[in-house]
Formats: structure tokens, C-alpha cells, sequence
């Protein structure tokens, strides 16, 4: 329930957050009196969008664990995956395993782990294919962008899903795909500006990925604003 409150609690945020920028800013009013539409690129924190599986292995932690699958099926958030016993399973399927000499982590033997939909904001929206109220995540702030504020989906709300398991130094791949994203959102919005919004880890993701991906000028001509929802910018208690 903590997790759903904070999304609540985000959702009015950057309601409230878009209007001001309507009222205070003043958005560009074309001759159609309509205002000018910041394209929204949704990136999720720890735990914060689906990921899928595909298993091809030699061994399991029990007899009814699944050690084959005929392609990619929903691994996070699949509530039929952390029910008792069966929690094992996915254990074993979700699980990194680090090498010190590469400082790298990989999946466990025949797991292959990946994300869909790159671009789409449907697995940042909810994070079970069912949809469910208990797993909604940017839903709420999509829809509200969407009734609200005549916002469309595919278009001008975006989500980047990436591999949450991993740090930063591992997910090249992702930011070049940011980037390519940013850019295509961009030009296909008539050269809008875009806003970041991101939540919990993806801020430090996203900050990552600025200073290091790309370069003032691009973020000139790219990036509007930058929302940073519940950021651990002060770290975070140590696990024991």
C-alpha cells in the first residue's frame, strides 16, 4: 500500500506541477488557441517495469519449477510467480550472479532476461499484463495526462523500461536507446522539447545518462524540463 500512495501522491504532483507550467510559463498558444504539448518520456525506478523471460535450463530449486518455456513469458510483475514455493522459482529465474574479475553480473544458466515495448508506455504503466489496480505504476499519471490534458499515447507519452536488476555501468545499451528515443519523440512532435519524468532510481538513472550520454547542446535543443519524483539524491540506508 506504500508503494500505491507514493504513485498517488506523484500523480498530483505533476498535475499540479503541469498546470503551473500552463499558468506561470505560459506555453505557446497557436493559433487555435491549443497549448503546446511537452512531450512526457515516463522512466521508472527499481522494480518499476516489466521484464520477461525466456528459460532454457538444466535444473531448478524444485521438481514443478519450470525449467523450459516456448519463448518469452511476463517474469516481474507476475503475481503467480511470488506465491509460496512456487517464490523459489522465481528466485532462481530473477537472480544476478556477479563476476569480480569483469565487475560485471550476469543471469543464472539459461535465463535470458529482457524488456518489450521500449518507447511504449505500456510497461511502465502497469507492471502485470493483467492491469490490475494493486500494480498500477505510471498509470495514473498517463491517464490524467491523456483525459486532462489531451495527451496521446505513442505519441507525446512515452515510457523507457529497462533492466532495473543492473547498475548504471551496464546499461549502455538502454541510454543509446533513450537518446534515439528523446530525438525521435522530438521530431515527431514538431520539434517539441521534451520532459523527463522520472521516479525513485530513475532519477539517478536519468542524471546518469545526462552527464554522461549526452552532450549541453543536445540537451538544449532537446529537453524542456526535467521531473524528479521521490529521487534518493541523499542515498539510501545500507541492507543488512
Amino acid at each position: 500500500m506504500r508503494l500505491k500512495f507514493y504513485l498517488i501522491q506523484s500523480s498530483f504532483f505533476v498535475l499540479l506541477l503541469l498546470a503551473s507550467l500552463a499558468s506561470q510559463v505560459k506555453l505557446k498558444i497557436n493559433k487555435h488557441k491549443q497549448i503546446t504539448l511537452y512531450p512526457v518520456i515516463l522512466i521508472p525506478g527499481d522494480g518499476g517495469n516489466q521484464l520477461y523471460a525466456k528459460l532454457n535450463k538444466s535444473s531448478a530449486p524444485h521438481y514443478f519449477c519450470q525449467l523450459k518455456s516456448n519463448g518469452f513469458f511476463e517474469l516481474w510483475l507476475n503475481l503467480e510467480e511470488i506465491s509460496p514455493y512456487v517464490i523459489d522459482c522465481f528466485i532462481d529465474n530473477m537472480r544476478l550472479f556477479y563476476d569480480n574479475k569483469t565487475r560485471t553480473t550476469n543471469n543464472g544458466q539459461g535465463v535470458d532476461i529482457d524488456i518489450k515495448n521500449f518507447g511504449d508506455s505500456s510497461t511502465v504503466e502497469y507492471l502485470d499484463d493483467s492491469k490490475l489496480s494493486v500494480t498500477s505504476y505510471f498509470a495514473q499519471i498517463a491517464d490524467a495526462l491523456v483525459k486532462k490534458l489531451n495527451y496521446k499515447r505513442g505519441l507525446n507519452v512515452r515510457g523507457a523500461p529497462y533492466d532495473w536488476r543492473k547498475a548504471p555501468d551496464e546499461l549502455d545499451f538502454f541510454f543509446r536507446n533513450l537518446t534515439n528515443l528523446v530525438e525521435e519523440t522530438y521530431y515527431a512532435n514538431n520539434n517539441t522539447k521534451c520532459m523527463i519524468v522520472a521516479h525513485s532510481m530513475g532519477n539517478p538513472m536519468t542524471l546518469y545518462w545526462l552527464n554522461n550520454y549526452v552532450s549541453q547542446e543536445w540537451k538544449d535543443k532537446f529537453i524542456r524540463y526535467f521531473v524528479s519524483l521521490s529521487a534518493p539524491w541523499g542515498g539510501a540506508v545500507k541492507s543488512k
